[in-house]
């Protein structure tokens, strides 16, 4: 069972955050315990990386806007954002809220390189997709641009959509969305201003003629929400008819907004 945060003292936080996480879940060979707690796994299920108790212990987005999947305090279909700005995109399903563990996963995932993990979090989340397919045709992941592609190496929403398509038995178009320009300076802009320097970093591939006609955006982790709606704008405009949002997470708004 996953140690909740507030009950754990500031020096065992630390422990938890930086030592254990740098050890979670391990590659499949090895993996006769849980990854979380070292509680013995009693199944041999393929996708089986966690015990029953830290699978239930997950941060789970069960209350959120059905639109944008932005988590909330209490269920909702919409949320306030969606109804007087409706977004480009269809529907969301983001599986978690972005906080521990989860997050300290996908750290591990994304910046430490850790590539072992992709099918570890696609794990988790692959029986929530399978019942949101919708007929989508395609699953179409969030690029990068090659310069953050050749620092990283990898695409991390590319593995996961790979993963994604395979078991799910859908289409993977990675050829379709580019990112032929970097993301310009946003921390000081509004979302709307976000929206609009992203809009200037896709672009869709000149090459591709027939575009499908239900798709699903992936990406790893949604924040504000403006990659994913300059992503869907842009198909919607290039004559898309249903865009679906997938992503592993999901962070909530601070509280003072």
């Amino acid at each position: 069972m996953i140690g909740r945060r507030n009950k754990l003292s500031t020096k065992l936080q630390a422990l938890v955050n930086n030592f254990r996480a740098k050890a979670l879940i391990r590659p499949r060979e090895w993996n006769t315990e849980c990854g979380l707690c070292n509680a013995r796994l009693i199944t041999s299920r393929a996708n089986n990386y966690l015990c029953r108790s830290c699978l239930a212990d997950l941060p789970y987005n069960n209350k959120c806007c059905q639109r944008c999947a932005v988590p909330m305090s209490q269920t909702v279909s919409i949320c306030p954002e969606c109804m007087s700005h409706p977004p480009s995109f269809d529907d969301s399903l983001s599986v978690f809220i972005y906080d521990f563990p989860v997050d300290r996963l996908i750290q591990q995932f994304k910046y430490d390189g850790h590539r072992y993990l992709c099918k570890p979090l696609c794990s988790l989340i692959i029986d929530e997709f399978s019942a949101q397919t919708r007929d989508v045709e395609a699953i179409i992941p969030i690029p990068l641009h090659k310069k953050r592609l050749k620092e990283r190496g990898f695409n991390q929403a590319t593995l996961l959509a790979m993963e994604l398509s395979e078991q799910l038995d859908i289409n993977l178009r990675t050829d379709i969305l580019l990112k032929p320009n970097p993301n310009k300076q946003q921390a000081t802009l509004s979302k709307k201003q976000r929206i609009h320097n992203l809009s200037e970093c896709f672009q869709i591939n000149p090459k591709v003629r027939d575009l499908p006609r239900r798709v699903a955006l992936f990406d790893d982790v949604v924040t504000t929400g403006a990659t994913i709606e300059a992503a869907a704008n842009l198909l919607k405009k290039k004559g898309v008819e249903y865009v679906a949002v997938w992503s592993l997470a999901r962070t909530a708004k601070p509280k003072n907004k």
